[in-house]
């Protein structure tokens, strides 16, 4: 039988907190970032910081339940809390396709690239983490 990591200590609300201020730290980042290479391009990067920030929250919140789900094994709830998650993880870049304006198609693609990218990665290991969970149940029984 195989040692599983228990990871209950991110119920904690220390813990939750912790991955709060770690989105909002990345959402700062990436709004230096975006500010840098799209400001010239229309996107104002006082604008698409507050645009960041408000829908980094929420992500954050939606994304940390989608884990207590997953630990407590509440496949409906992951679902619900994971659509969210997602909603508001692409905001910021929804709004940098909206309102950025003569972008230069490699610039372009490079972002959706990234986007795609990032996007397929954590597909990947949500799925891989999934399979194992699953595999380690069956192997329990």
């Amino acid at each position: 039988m195989k040692n599983r990591t228990n990871f209950s200590f991110l119920k904690e609300k220390r813990a939750q907190q912790t991955w709060i201020f770690l989105v909002i730290a990345w959402a700062c980042i990436r709004a230096v970032v975006i500010k840098d290479v799209f400001g010239r391009y229309g996107i104002n990067g006082w604008a698409y910081f507050a645009v960041d920030l408000g829908s980094a929250i929420p992500y954050a919140v939606y994304s940390g339940r989608c884990v207590i789900n997953y630990l407590d094994k509440d496949w409906f709830a992951i679902r619900k809390n994971a659509l969210f998650a997602f909603i508001f993880f692409y905001i910021p870049d929804f709004y940098v396709l909206i309102f950025a304006k003569k972008v230069p198609t490699s610039l372009l693609i490079g972002f959706l690239v990234s986007v795609c990218l990032f996007t397929l990665l954590a597909i990947w290991t949500l799925r891989s983490d999934v399979s194992k969970e699953e595999e380690g149940a069956h192997n329990s029984d």
